[in-house]
């Protein structure tokens, strides 16, 4: 039987805007305020503990492989599109009076001459 965990909503750290880091005076250091982690506990404002902090930021990366598939699928798509539309025109080009839309509609729909 799985144990049911409830993470902390967290929001970004007001002190380093989510960078972890904040401007010394000759050097960057750690926040104190996330512990370097860029978020705190979106209800106390306190430091995420830290078994806490490794399980969102597993959410957090499971959720940015989700969008990062999701984008690659949707630029797969666009570019088999701009690949449509390259060898359009070069058949425009070699065929000036060739209408590549309309046959490519006419073909799709199976209304021919």
């Amino acid at each position: 039987m799985s144990k049911s965990v409830l993470l902390p909503t967290v929001k970004t750290c007001s002190i380093c805007h989510g960078a972890g880091k904040v401007s010394g005076v000759f050097h960057r250091l750690d926040c104190v305020n996330c512990n370097a982690l860029g978020f705190v506990d979106e209800q106390t404002g306190h430091i995420v503990e830290p078994d806490d902090a490794i399980q969102v930021l597993q959410q957090m990366r499971r959720a940015s492989l989700d969008e990062i598939d999701r984008l690659n699928k949707r630029l797969t798509r666009l570019e088999k599109y701009e690949r449509q539309a390259i060898r359009d025109e070069q058949i425009e080009r070699i065929y000036p009076s060739a209408d590549v839309t309309a046959r490519r509609r006419t073909r799709s729909t199976g209304h021919g001459d």
